[in-house]
């Protein structure tokens, strides 16, 4: 039989799969362990006995990118992206029989590899019947190693079960036995790039002579993609008797390739025509193997598809050369697949900065559609990788609708960043600006973070001005990123502005005071505390000098000799480690200090006084406030200059008279005013006389400290406690009393002088025996005396019968004055008459 070995090389690109089942993907591959070996050779075959496993891709899911072969037994490509599960067995023989049957699964796919998870190499695949079967057999496998088994449907949604078995001959007839051919470097996804050279090598590691047939050729044949071939390096002589070398042209009707030149036969020695020779007489066993070596290029143009395979095939010199036998004419030709990959990505690169990592590759593919990318070293999938250091760098682009991957590489160069420089570290006083940075430097852009209080942000050596209205520093570090423009590495430094907050001076309130004997004086403190200050005075007409201190101004006497105050600005400044405060001022008033004196009357007796208080004190500007010691006064208060008053409640008054200037200073003066009590005169008592009855009486006269008396009439004197008075008619007498204080008072007094009355009686004549009335008359009440014949001793009129002629004394009186008179009764006898009888 003949049998053919498909090499198509796949290098896996950095993918996460999915585990769904056991065998999933290459990594987790079922290991069916070392085949059993092959027994002995019967009819050319030595077989072995077969693994059987049961497996199933119902549940398996397609490895992303997927892994697959072209160029298949049963014809095509294997479906791509199709669910699959994978094996692993070390080889026994060098011949390998893979067989699927399935119920379930329709033209299932098999495919083998060699190599590694992650870069293998495609040696064969098959795709099956539809009736479910499908059949893989590879020869010229290495005992010993390890080789991997696809198994897929034939499309994406294809599942089901399968049985798989897999066993290992070796075919006792050939005589090439086994070989390997190397492909340096391996097609990515069985593609190489326009321009690429390949290295192979392909090695006889197993020939045994059939028929005395020696190893005489090796035929390379090479699709039409490669541009030619070059470096071709031949074996070295095995038997030797002659040489390998290369001949284009070929030999005993065979291809260009390596043929051996036997010295000794027929025309030897080595007439450089191999066709006439034998071939290299040793068998390839142990350390006898023959390494053929040769570069293929790939065309120039971008051809994607275009056919990259190379054929290795052998022949016995009873094939090419001059012996007659044809016992190798069984022996397999290694066939190796590959096709022209995508146009490559047309690629670009910005450098990377020194201890950065900051370049970039870009790959732009060539040709319409969707493209993913794989980047080697660092497994980067965006079209554009960063964060690169310096290096080449290799990316595969695979169109997503047509699975074409192209690979090109670039490099990134180094570029040397710019030297950043922020200056030197800086100490500034809130407020006040400083500079950092240095000068600027050509192909140089600057970027300060952060802002705060810079004049740019862009600038190389900008200034900072920062206000610091706290109680401690603030320390801020700027960082400046300087950037090449040409190369766009950047740099930092950094420097750090510490901000000094400016003191702030708290002066006192204004201070207002009046002139004359005050002293005042101030305090300072500050935020932050411990700041010493200076301070100016604007007026000298205050008598505080300018100086400085760490609070407190000295003591100072104001002085004000005008009528309008006298002012001075205090301006007060700030200083603490090193950083001046803003100045603040208040002020110093002087006010002028206004006098109070007033002049008074002197001291008055209550009754009709009228004080009179004139202000004899400052009168400019200012004003006035009377107040007269209470209740007794009228007005009370006053606020005029001058002012009349008049006092009701005899005492001692203090008058306050306060004067206020202008400033609103003020002067009080005090003086006390004494008004004295009116004297209580009193006189006793008043009484009665009767005219011209030579009586008299004493006045006496009490409450005050001495008296006159008036009018004169009548009295005994003017003057004293105590008169007599004896008037001649009514008189009302008035005492003027005068108290120690020399207050006067009067009081009257009447002596009443009652007339004597003018009593008169009529006489009568009566007969004896015979009652007369008796009527008194020029008095109000009479009294008659002798009682003798009266019928009452009292009464205006009385029946007189007295015995004889009697004179009666009557005492009339009225008002308390009496007088008498008589009357005369007489008294007649009785006649005496005689009667005789």
């Amino acid at each position: 039989m003949k049998k053919n070995l498909l090499l198509t090389a796949f290098l896996a690109i950095c993918s996460t799969f999915i585990m769904v089942a056991q065998g999933d993907d290459c990594t987790t591959a079922q290991n069916l362990g070392s085949l059993p070996t092959p027994g002995a050779c019967t009819s050319g075959v030595q077989n072995g006995a077969a693994t059987s496993v049961s497996g199933s891709i119902t549940s398996a899911t397609a490895g992303n990118p997927y892994v697959y072969q072209s160029g298949c037994a049963g014809g095509g490509t294997m479906a791509t992206f199709a669910h699959d599960v994978w094996y692993q067995f070390t080889a026994t023989g060098t011949t390998v029989n893979i067989n699927i049957t399935s119920g379930t699964v329709s033209r299932p796919n098999i495919a083998l590899y060699s190599g590694t998870c992650g870069n293998l190499g495609g040696i064969g695949c098959n795709i099956g019947t539809t009736g479910g079967t499908a059949s893989l057999t590879v020869t010229q496998i290495q005992q010993g190693q390890t080789y991997y088994i696809q198994v897929s449907g034939n499309s994406t949604t294809a599942g089901g079960n399968f049985n798989l078995s897999v066993d290992n001959d070796f075919d006792c007839n050939d005589c090439l036995t086994s070989s390997v051919l190397t492909a340096s470097p391996l097609p990515v996804n069985g593609a190489y790039q326009p321009g690429q050279v390949v290295t192979f090598c392909y090695k006889i590691t197993g020939y045994t002579h059939q028929n005395t047939n020696w190893l005489h050729g090796v035929q390379v044949s090479f699709g039409s993609g490669w541009s030619g071939i070059s470096n071709t390096t031949p074996a070295a002589d095995c038997g030797g008797s002659g040489t390998w070398a290369y001949y284009p042209g070929g030999a005993g009707g065979f291809g260009a390739g390596f043929y051996f030149d036997y010295d000794g036969f027929p025309n030897g020695p080595g007439d450089g025509n191999p066709a006439n020779n034998l071939g290299d007489n040793c068998a390839a066993t142990g350390s006898n193997l023959w390494t053929f070596c040769w570069k293929l290029t790939v065309n120039g143009g971008c051809s994607p598809g275009s056919n990259l395979s190379v054929t290795v095939n052998t022949s016995g010199d009873g094939e090419s050369g001059s012996w007659t036998s044809l016992g190798c004419t069984d022996d397999d030709p290694l066939l190796f697949n590959a096709i022209g990959s995508c146009c490559p990505p047309t690629m670009a690169s910005t450098p990377t900065c020194s201890g950065v990592n900051n370049g970039t590759a870009t790959a732009t593919p060539i040709g319409a559609g969707t493209f993913t990318y794989s980047w080697s070293p660092g497994s980067q999938t965006t079209q554009t990788a960063t964060g690169l250091a310096t290096g080449t760098y290799t990316v595969t682009v695979t169109n997503t609708g047509t699975n074409c991957a192209a690979t090109n590489t670039v490099t990134v160069a180094a570029s040397i960043a710019p030297v950043s420089n922020a200056g030197a570290d800086i100490s500034l006083c809130s407020g006040i600006s400083g500079s950092i940075g240095a000068a600027a430097i050509a192909g140089n852009t600057y970027l300060w973070s952060p802002t705060t209080g810079l004049s740019s942000s862009t600038s190389a050596n900008p200034t900072v001005t920062i206000t610091n209205g706290g109680a401690t520093t603030i320390t801020t570090t700027y960082t400046v990123t300087t950037t090449n423009t040409a190369t766009t590495c950047t740099s930092t430094d950094v420097v750090i502005v510490t901000v000094k907050p400016k003191p702030v001076v708290i002066v006192p309130a204004n201070i207002s005071q009046c002139a004359g004997p005050l002293v005042a004086a101030s305090s300072f403190t500050s935020t932050p505390a411990g700041a010493t200050f200076a301070w100016t005075n604007s007026n000298t007409a205050i008598g505080l000098a300018s100086g400085s201190g760490t609070g407190n101004v000295p003591s100072f006497t104001g002085t004000n000799t005008t009528s309008s105050p006298i002012t001075s600005t205090i301006t007060v400044t700030p200083t603490l480690n090193g950083c001046t405060g803003l100045p603040v001022s208040y002020t110093i008033t002087i006010n002028p200090q206004p006098t109070s004196t007033f002049t008074q009357s002197a001291n008055q007796c209550l009754t009709g006084n009228s004080f009179t208080f004139t202000n004899t004190g400052s009168t400019t500007g200012c004003t006035y406030s009377w107040n007269f010691g209470g209740g007794g006064a009228s007005p009370a208060t006053s606020t005029s200059n001058n002012q009349t008053v008049t006092f009701t409640t005899a005492g001692t008054y203090t008058i306050t008279h306060i004067v206020t200037a202008s400033g609103g200073c003020t002067s009080t003066t005090t003086s006390p005013v004494t008004i004295y009590p009116m004297p209580v005169v009193t006189v006793t008592p008043s009484f009665a006389i009767c005219a011209g009855a030579g009586t008299a009486g004493n006045l006496t006269a009490a409450g005050a400290s001495t008296y006159t008396w008036s009018p004169a009439t009548g009295l005994s004197a003017t003057t004293g406690a105590t008169v007599t008075g004896n008037p001649a008619a009514t008189t009302t007498y008035t005492v003027t009393g005068t108290s120690v204080n020399g207050c006067v008072a009067t009081a009257t007094v009447t002596i009443t002088v009652k007339p004597i009355p003018v009593v008169s009686s009529t006489p009568i004549t009566i007969c004896a025996g015979t009652p007369g009335t008796l009527t008194a008359s020029g008095a109000t009440t009479y009294s008659w005396s002798p009682a003798t014949g009266l019928s009452a001793t009292t009464g205006t009129s009385v029946t007189a019968n007295p015995p004889s002629t009697t004179t009666y004394t009557i005492t009339g009186t009225s008002l308390g004055c009496s007088a008498t008179t008589t009357v005369v009764v007489t008294v007649n006898p009785i006649p005496v008459t005689s009667v005789t009888s």
